[in-house]
């Protein structure tokens, strides 16, 4: 299967020695390839697996990792729920319902 890219890393060195990796994710990549790939934990959350890889050279604009999604899901995984807009709706309320103040 080929990869799928849904985003980029810059590798930041520091002069004690440390370093830490700046990621950019795209959003509208990742809410698309949710519904194919997505997950629920056992929390109930919905979640999506990803994988940074170092670039085998920097790339045209200083990246120096490669961030994909993982694709691969054991069985015991749930099955994603879509993502959907929250629509608010005024809760109905009958003449019979009681109101507390």
């Amino acid at each position: 299967m080929d990869k799928i890219y849904v985003g980029s890393g810059k590798e930041k060195k520091f002069s004690n020695g440390g370093s830490l990796i700046s990621v950019t994710l795209n959003l509208d990549d990742l809410i698309r390839e949710y519904n194919n790939h997505g997950f629920m934990t056992n929390k109930g959350n919905r979640a999506i697996k990803i994988t940074v890889g170092t670039r085998r050279e920097v790339g045209q604009y200083g990246d120096t990792h490669t961030v994909t999604l993982d694709t691969w899901h054991p069985d015991s995984f749930n099955t994603p729920q879509p993502i959907e807009v929250a629509q608010h709706q005024k809760p109905e309320i009958s003449e019979t319902d009681e109101i507390l103040f």
